[in-house]
């Protein structure tokens, strides 16, 4: 038996009430009340954070991975989030 001699890199820690597997497995959107942080499934590093107007009640992603659907209950909200355009972003 060896002793490992890889370094480990961990990101911050945050408070998160649940989490959603993108469909291809590459990502990891979990909820922090009003924020959805993406994960690198590989790495856990942070690869984007989008801010909604209130508290996320549900996560869900589109069949290509590309998009989030956030449910903000307490408003009757639906944001939708665009993985590889942080810019992009819409309400329903």
């Amino acid at each position: 038996c060896r002793p490992c001699s890889c370094v480990m890199r961990f990101s911050d820690v945050q408070k998160q009430s649940f989490g959603q597997w993108s469909p291809d497995g590459r990502h990891l959107a979990g909820a922090s009340n009003a924020r959805v942080l993406v994960r690198d499934a590989e790495t856990l590093n942070l690869v984007q954070v989008f801010v909604c107007v209130a508290k996320v009640e549900r996560i869900e992603w589109s069949p290509d991975s590309q998009f989030l659907l956030t449910e903000i209950a307490q408003q009757g909200l639906v944001q939708v989030w665009n993985l590889g355009d942080a810019d992009w972003a819409c309400r329903i």
